[in-house]
């Protein structure tokens, strides 16, 4: 037997003892374990998805963070010919001293 299945059948004896205990619980009980599990349940789902959309957003942000140091260089100096000089050394020289 493969690891994988052997993984899998615990999995499902898990799930039907899980299952069985629960239909022993009186009825109130049960409404109290399955709001628990309900609102449980929503917050793993709002999690699983924003694990599985985070790489997409990553990929976007180093994208745009890319394009934006590229505006910066780009903006930030002169060329003329071979030679480029930053912008910044245009204007007045200010001496701290």
């Amino acid at each position: 037997m493969n690891v994988v299945e052997k993984i899998f059948a615990a999995a499902m004896v898990v799930a039907c003892v899980l299952l069985l205990a629960r239909m022993l619980l009186r009825p109130r009980r049960r409404a109290r374990v399955d709001a628990s599990l309900r609102r449980n349940g929503e917050l793993w789902q709002r999690r699983v998805r924003h694990f599985v959309a985070w790489p997409a957003a990553e990929l976007r942000a180093r994208r745009e963070t890319r394009e934006a140091i590229r505006r910066a260089r780009r903006s930030a100096i002169e060329r003329d010919g071979n030679v480029i000089s930053p912008k910044a050394f245009k204007g007045r020289r200010r001496d701290l001293h």
